[in-house]
């Protein structure tokens, strides 16, 4: 009879290094939760049972949210309880920072990770089901997408870097006139380009940017009637839709065939965070869906009803959960939304997505989306 665990992994000596070491315990996380298959855990984490191998194949560092996809996976099929997971959240991030650390101590000192860069945009894929920050979808960043990290400093050396040479100043100073007209150019049509579109096509979602209508009290809509909205890029981050200093990640598909996206908004004295999810179909989806957040990298509930909602998307319309359900106060720190999708009422997370990666200091924020790409 075949194995549960199917065919054997490769022998990995965890003397052999800190990547062979943390490869090991992920295998042994698999073992205590009853040595799942990986075609199991991919139903749980939002990832391909390849990508969840080749975490603890001790060749290559997994990613973050890989790696937290591939732990939560893990005790979700031993039925862990939600205590357990967030302790193992918190333990295995920790890990991987270290592993980080031990491995490209480089980076860290310059800067946030790649990975938690990434994590932003996408990444995390199924969070009790694992973010791939989130994910596939990170293939998250960091964010999480890569997960947040701490800020970035901004460099005075990499400003000296990027500053023009006298040889560059005297190529610009004779060709000025030529560079300076051809921006206005482009400048010009662009602005006839949106006026004629805002003319031409007045109240429908072309027409002027990608904000949603917002409401008396100047916050988002709760759920959009069936229109071109439902209908909008799901590889695009959109700027501001909650209004100012406000981020919604690219949209991942799940199987209830709708797109999820993580959103945050950055105010004087609070972040909130929120999840839009859009049915493009023309049958309206059930859904239920549960957010966090991620703050320099720790996950943390939401204050209302734990972050879940459950309702009917229309088809061709959207919804976007009340941002005042999910709010901290600002401090000089990294956040991103961090959302689960899953179809019907149950909460069988087939769907993980973060949102774009907001760097928040107190005079400014910057944002950054996967491969730590401003955005």
């Amino acid at each position: 009879m075949a194995s549960r665990q199917g065919r054997a992994e490769r022998p990995i000596n965890p003397d052999d290094g800190p990547l062979e070491a943390f490869a090991v315990r992920l295998r042994q996380l698999r073992k205590e939760c009853g040595g799942p298959t990986y075609k199991e855990m991919a139903r749980h984490a939002g990832y391909s049972s390849t990508t969840l191998s080749g975490a603890a194949n001790g060749q290559a560092m997994p990613s973050l949210q890989v790696t937290l996809a591939y732990v939560r996976a893990c005790l979700k099929c031993a039925k862990a309880g939600s205590d357990r997971l967030e302790a193992a959240v918190q333990a295995w991030t920790s890990r991987w920072q270290e592993l980080e650390a031990q491995l490209n101590p480089a980076s860290l000192a310059d800067s946030s990770t790649t990975q938690q860069g990434d994590a932003l945009t996408s990444a995390p894929a199924g969070r009790i089901g694992a973010p791939d920050s989130a994910h596939e979808g990170e293939q998250a960043t960091a964010s999480p997408t890569n997960s947040a990290a701490a800020p970035l400093e901004e460099s005075d050396a990499q400003g000296l870097q990027n500053a023009p040479t006298p040889r560059r100043l005297n190529v610009l100073r004779r060709r000025g006139g030529q560079v300076l007209a051809a921006v206005a150019a482009l400048i010009l049509l662009g602005v006839a380009v949106l006026i004629a579109k805002n003319i031409a096509r007045p109240g429908t979602a072309e027409a002027g940017s990608d904000l949603p209508e917002q409401s008396p009290d100047g916050r988002h809509p709760s759920v959009s009637s069936p229109s071109a909205r439902g209908q909008d890029d799901a590889d695009q981050v959109q700027v501001d839709p909650l209004g100012p200093e406000s981020r919604c990640g690219p949209g991942r598909s799940g199987d209830a065939g709708v797109l999820l996206r993580g959103c945050l908004r950055v105010e004087d004295e609070r972040v909130l965070f929120a999840l839009k999810i859009s049915n493009p179909g023309e049958e309206a989806v059930e859904v239920t869906a549960k957010l966090s957040y991620v703050q320099s990298g720790q996950y943390h509930s939401c204050q209302s009803a734990d972050g879940l909602w459950h309702g009917t998307i229309p088809a061709g319309g959207s919804h976007v959960t009340k941002p005042t359900d999910c709010v901290v106060q600002r401090t000089h720190a990294a956040y991103q939304a961090d959302g689960l999708l899953a179809p019907g009422d149950l909460q069988n997370w087939t769907t993980h997505q973060l949102s774009p990666n907001a760097h928040v200091y107190p005079d400014r924020v910057l944002w950054r989306c996967k491969g730590d790409v401003p955005c």
